[in-house]
């Protein structure tokens, strides 16, 4: 009787630490998704105040050079999108 019991312990034991790592493991990865969405985020933010810092500075360069830096920036699309004078900030 006694053995039997231990070794119903021993399984449930082993029956929950299985679950934990497989839970454990969609917890990190949430955890990464989050930080990676965040860091895109600011990103994008410390991107726009840069475009919006050379707007002034933009109107003296030629157009093959300001291509270049709109093809460079691409991933700030979506923030200029939604200002007022959006495109031809670039």
């Amino acid at each position: 009787m006694e053995r039997l019991m231990t070794r119903k312990v021993f399984v449930v034991s082993i029956v929950l630490r299985r679950m934990f790592i497989y839970y454990r493991s969609f917890y990190y990865v949430e955890i990464v998704g989050t930080n990676e969405r965040e860091l895109k985020k600011e990103r994008r933010k410390q991107c726009y105040q840069e475009v919006a810092g050379r707007s002034r500075l933009r109107k003296r360069e030629d157009d093959t050079t300001r291509w270049k830096n709109f093809r460079d920036r691409v991933d700030i699309y979506a923030v200029m999108k939604g200002h007022k004078n959006g495109w031809t900030r670039f």
